[in-house]
């Protein structure tokens, strides 16, 4: 469920990608039938979330703002989820494809918000729970290899 360190460096790489594809998406969806507004939504979201949590492992805390940012972003995928629903049901002529399409790729973006919120929940409770007393964390492979380790269950351990 957690990212691996190589898709957590890929995500944060093409963070303005993200960004600057949500609002081409907005700004063309809007004219276009209402297609691509969702994905780029989503776009928009997870590219916010990864720059706004560039320093996760310097601040100790900033998983309470993660656990925010799943909140809201949960909730905006399942309202705009609903108004696609509704356009499905009463699609513009010749748009049903193109809604599944844009449905699809909204989900995705979601899930690998979801999968990046919950990586910097899991690896910033760990480094404000081992280290409440420091500004700065020390090298974090080891705090990444451990909250990777899953318990006797299969389920990541808490400690």
């Amino acid at each position: 469920m957690l990212l691996s360190p190589k898709e957590f460096k890929s995500l944060a790489r093409h963070s303005k990608m993200f960004l600057n594809g949500g609002l081409v998406l907005v700004a063309l969806g809007g004219s276009l039938l209402k297609i691509g507004i969702f994905t780029g939504c989503m776009a928009l979201l997870l590219g916010a979330c990864i720059t706004n949590f560039d320093d996760w492992q310097f601040e100790r805390g900033r998983w309470k703002q993660t656990a925010l940012f799943f909140v809201i972003g949960i909730v905006g995928y399942f309202v705009f989820l609903y108004a696609q629903i509704q356009d499905i049901f009463k699609p513009p002529k010749g748009a049903e494809a193109a809604i599944a399409v844009d449905v699809a790729f909204a989900t995705a973006l979601a899930w690998k918000q979801l999968r990046f919120l919950l990586t910097i929940t899991r690896l910033n409770w760990l480094i404000t729970k081992l280290h409440p007393a420091e500004s700065k964390s020390p090298t974090l492979p080891w705090i990444y290899s451990l909250a990777a380790q899953p318990s006797s269950h299969g389920i990541p351990r808490t400690i």
